[in-house]
């Protein structure tokens, strides 16, 4: 990523992957002052204008947000396993709740090649369908030894796809004012406790980026007029088994504080240095009172201190600031637990920005 800042209403972004790279800035002037001069620089320039970047379909909406799809991603996977379309009803959940609660199913094995080759191709979607993230990690526990109802979830989630192949994640696009306005970075962390077959816990991180001018209640965050998607979402199996909730709310908002302290370096280069403490969202009141201020007295935690110490020294260097949020609020919750139905889909209008 490479930036040029002249002044906080004059700046430009680039970003490149190889030989190929895009960029945004504060006006159409300065894009084409950067194509003339790598066109009188270099022998041939060649320029993209059908919204297209390493596969992923940038659309401008109505409402000055951009719309991020994968179309070419999602054609490859219709064609290989839905050769003759589909016809409807198309699922309305990602997940059927039969699967989880048949999660040991002794099914006949499925061949691993097959598998493994459909969860990859449904994996490098999740930047763009955020509410297949959850889903695909809990599948992807079975890898070592995939049975038919593993694939046939898989299968699943192809079919939701294919009824849902226009979604897409919508961030929230700026304007003059937020260009000149600091952004501002929050976080969401959850924790499923002990939701796997073996005792082990689900952790949820996401991330959204909002102009800090519209962010006057911290204890509301999800105002009506903030509609953004969640630009970063992680859905991971915790490595060892929790032995209560707040453990593994404490060890999911760890997880949380190290991606802030990576982002915040990078807000730094973009010159959008963060003043204030990024606030994390939690719904485990037990877990802010151990992560903010342990006074020692509850000797049940005492195995997990380094974590809780962690937590306590980066509260007090401003890095963070942990904040309650009720769990029917939290878009993080949408990355531990298996939702159906209407609130399932609440969840995902949520951390798609829809």
């Amino acid at each position: 990523m490479f930036v040029k800042w002249t002044s906080p209403t004059t700046y430009i972004y680039i970003v490149l992957h190889v030989d190929d790279f895009t960029g945004s800035a504060t006006s159409q002037k300065l894009l084409d002052d950067l194509e003339e001069y790598l066109k009188a620089k270099y022998t041939e320039v060649t320029t993209n204008t059908d919204g297209m970047f390493l596969g992923i379909f940038c659309e401008k909406q109505a409402d000055s947000s951009m719309k991020f799809t994968k179309p070419f991603q999602l054609l490859k996977i219709f064609e290989k396993h839905l050769p003759e379309g589909m016809t409807g009803p198309f699922p309305k959940d990602p997940m059927t709740k039969r699967y989880m609660d048949t999660f040991q199913d002794p099914s006949p094995p499925v061949e691993s090649t097959k598998f493994r080759s459909l969860l990859g191709a449904l994996m490098q979607l999740t930047d763009v369908r955020a509410e297949v993230v959850f889903p695909l990690s809990k599948i992807a526990t079975r890898t070592e030894e995939p049975r038919e109802s593993d694939y046939e979830a898989l299968m699943h989630i192809v079919r939701f796809l294919y009824g849902t192949k226009d979604n897409g994640l919508c961030l929230r696009g700026g304007d003059k004012l937020s260009a000149t306005t600091i952004l501002k970075l929050r976080a969401y962390a959850d924790s499923g406790f002990a939701c796997h077959i073996d005792g082990k816990s689900q952790y949820g991180i996401c991330f959204d980026v909002v102009p800090a001018i519209e962010c006057v209640d911290e204890l509301s965050p999800l105002q009506m007029f903030i509609k953004t998607g969640m630009f970063y979402c992680k859905s991971i199996k915790a490595p060892t088994v929790d032995l209560h909730t707040t453990e593994g709310e404490c060890a999911t908002v760890v997880e949380a504080v190290k991606d802030v302290i990576l982002y915040r370096g990078i807000f730094v280069e973009l010159h959008q240095t963060q003043i204030e403490p990024t606030p994390v969202y939690n719904d485990n009141k037990s877990t802010i009172t151990s992560a903010t201020k342990y006074s020692g007295m509850h000797k049940r935690i005492r195995y997990m201190l380094t974590k809780v110490n962690w937590l306590m020294e980066k509260s007090k260097e401003q890095v963070y600031k942990l904040l309650y949020l009720k769990s029917e609020d939290l878009p993080a919750d949408h990355f531990t637990k298996l939702h159906v139905g209407e609130k399932r889909q609440q969840g995902a209008d949520i951390v798609m920005g829809v």
